[in-house]
């Protein structure tokens, strides 16, 4: 292949120890790749976090490996086992940097679906042109947002809403704290209208489908390309 006469930069790669092709990367697609890396980590490294937040008042949380892992394993079962999404499927998920947004993402993954990741800015006419462009029929989002929800929800094929916080996972008193201050103080949690489920909620459901369905078995025969 490297002396291909169509390929002739080939020789050039051999020069400074290029080679000419990249080689297969180790995992089959990226739920494999979060899973064996979570194992990894929290074999080796039982005291790091893998994801942590701090919010602009101090309040701060974290999730370690083996949590990540569990949770976004809970979060496919979820999609897959409780509301039958098929791999391929779309899922927007729209949150900021919090820890609720790992868990989600990576357990779109391992459900085999697809993510479509969706700025908590948005407008209303954003997002529905952003859901019914990807096709996506479940939506995560922070529910600082959730009054957008009506409007939007009639115009796309979102078919399920899961509400997650800023303060998703964090320690029980730094979370009372932060909810506290967004409902009484910032007033930027808005009443929730629209048909829901809360992010814990779903987590609980999804957990209890894994010891008929492992999450493991929703990416095991993805191939290396299908989770793009």
């Amino acid at each position: 292949m490297s002396d291909s006469p169509t390929r002739p930069w080939h020789a050039s790669y051999q020069q400074v120890g290029i080679a000419p092709a990249l080689e297969a990367l180790p995992y089959r697609n990226l739920a494999e790749m979060a899973h064996e890396s979570c194992k990894r980590w929290q074999t080796e490294s039982q005291v790091k976090a893998a994801f942590s937040c701090v919010v602009p008042n101090g309040m701060n949380g974290r999730l370690s490996f083996a949590q990540v892992d569990e949770l976004s394993d809970a979060f496919a079962g979820y999609l897959r086992a409780v509301l039958g999404l098929k791999a391929g499927d779309r899922v927007a998920v729209q949150l900021p940097n919090s820890l609720g947004y790992p868990v989600a993402a990576l357990g779109v993954f391992k459900a085999g679906c697809v993510l479509v990741n969706t700025n908590p800015l948005y407008t209303e006419t954003e997002m529905i042109h952003q859901f019914n462009n990807a096709g996506a029929q479940v939506l995560v989002m922070v529910d600082m947002f959730a009054d957008k929800l009506p409007a939007v929800l009639a115009k796309t094929g979102i078919k399920q809403v899961v509400l997650a916080s800023v303060s998703s996972f964090f320690p029980a008193v730094p979370g009372a704290i932060v909810r506290g201050v967004q409902r009484y103080w910032n007033r930027v949690l808005p009443p929730v209208t629209a048909p829901h489920i809360r992010l814990s909620e779903a987590l609980a459901q999804g957990r209890a489908t894994l010891a008929k369905t492992p999450a493991r078995e929703y990416w095991q025969g993805i191939g290396r390309h299908e989770l793009a």
